[in-house]
This record gives structure tokens, sequence and C-alpha cells, in this order.
């Protein structure tokens, strides 16, 4: 849990608080304030260690289980927060400003004390009864992908193989990209482990080759060219820790920082 705003202070168009809330690019504590009132975020939870689902196996005649392997959970985030107003017009105004900013499906949720982020969704609310133009309630969001995304990294990938360390604690996602200095033939991206990336095609110059591992999809000059992908092509993930690689063509690949 993490807890950093005031409650007693007055209203929302105090000097900005540490936390603050932003769902899908737009500062929540910032838009739905002004010298009126305001929303205020005050205690974020739902953001450290996961719940794993660890699979068991019971070998006959053998003590206790063995672990074949886990998955993590669906991650839950909470929002406490206190919206205010001076009128009541103006309160439920605030309001109705506050779903239609929070309407949209999985958009990436951050807050301003951490350099991360998260896709979810609002599922539900827990609002109080109004008795006054002061209340404070809690926001419900669900990440159905419990990652937390941080920076994007960029990895610059020679003709030989090299170390490349990579951070997070695991890495779902990578996109390559590879320009072309002249004539071609042929492209190759691999690991050291059997992971192979090759493709049958006479490269020209400035042609640009994007790969995108999460999508499978091979791009030239910005159009999909799936059918130069060989069949002896192995895709392959990066793994945290150090990754050999190397490309036939010098080649960047980015990823992004991901934890659970």
């Amino acid at each position: 849990m993490y807890k950093f705003a005031d409650t007693v202070a007055g209203s929302a168009n105090s000097p900005s608080m540490s936390l603050q809330t932003i769902f899908n690019g737009i500062n929540l504590d910032n838009e739905l304030s002004d010298e009126n009132g305001g929303f205020t975020t005050l205690v974020v939870s739902g953001r450290g260690l996961l719940d794993k689902r660890i699979n068991l196996f019971q070998p006959p005649g053998t003590h206790g289980q063995k672990e074949l392997n886990y998955t993590y959970t669906t991650r839950e985030i909470q929002v406490k927060f206190m919206i205010e107003d001076r009128t009541n017009g103006g309160f439920r105004d605030r309001f109705n400003q506050l779903s239609l900013l929070l309407s949209d499906s999985q958009r990436e949720l951050r807050f301003t004390d951490e350099e991360a982020f998260f896709i979810a969704t609002l599922e539900s609310a827990d609002i109080p009864d109004e008795d006054s133009n002061r209340i404070v309630g809690t926001l419900n969001f669900i990440c159905s992908d419990p990652a937390k995304y941080k920076a994007e990294k960029t990895l610059n990938i020679s003709t030989s193989f090299s170390n490349h360390q990579i951070v997070g604690s695991t890495v779902r996602k990578w996109t390559s990209r590879t320009v072309f200095s002249g004539e071609t033939k042929n492209y190759t991206l691999e690991n050291n482990r059997g992971g192979k990336i090759l493709l049958n095609y006479t490269f020209g110059e400035n042609d640009v080759l994007e790969i995108d591992y999460d999508k499978r999809l091979i791009k030239l000059n910005g159009v999909a060219r799936m059918p130069l992908l060989s069949l002896d092509s192995n895709w392959f993930n990066l793994q945290p820790g150090v990754n050999r690689l190397r490309a036939s063509h010098a080649t960047t690949v980015t990823y992004r920082e991901t934890y659970y």
C-alpha cells in the first residue's frame, strides 16, 4: 500500500500532492481540479507482489508434492480518492467527468510516484452515500495482463554473437528494426540457444525491416510480408539475464522492462 496525501488538508486546489493518478494519458488529479474543488488521489494498493497459481503434482509413494510450473493471478489495483466541489451541481458534474475519463478499457494506468504503468480497466467503484459535496471513495481497476511495465530498452545487435543484459522478471514482447545499407541476400536474427528468425529475400539499399515477436509479424517498408519467413525459423523470447544475440546485418532490438 502507498499513502502520501493528507486527507485532512483543505480543498483539492491546494498544492500538488506527490501521488496522482494518470489513466489513458490524463492526470485525473489535474484534469478534475480547479478553484471550486477537485479530485485527489489518497492511497493506491495492488502494485506490489502478485499471488502465484502453482501447478502441483503428487508422485506416487512420495512425501509432499512437486512443483511443475506457475502462472500469476490477475492484478487488482485500488485507488482511494477524495472528490469535492463547492456546489451540488458542480459535485455531480465532476463525478460525471470522472466517469467519462475512466470509460475506456485496457488503457495505461500510471501513478506519479513510479516510472511504470499497468494495462487496466475500471471494474467497479465503491462510493459512500453522497451526504455532502466531499466524499472519499475507491476505484477498483482490473489488470487482466498483470505485468508492470517500465522503461523501454534498446539493444544494438551486431553480426557477431555478443552479450546483452535483459532487465526485469520476464520479456514477453520485443521488436526489431533493420535498415539495409546495400543490397543484401537473406537475413538472420538469432540467439545461441537455437532461436532463429530467417528471412529468404534480397533486400535493397534503404529497405526497412521490422519484426514484432508478440504479433509474429514481419514488415518490409511498412507492409506485412509474412511469406519472407523461412519454415526453418524458430521464434525466440528474450530471457532475464544475459542473452547472446547476433544478426546478419546491424539491427536494433527494443523491449520493455517488465515485472510481476
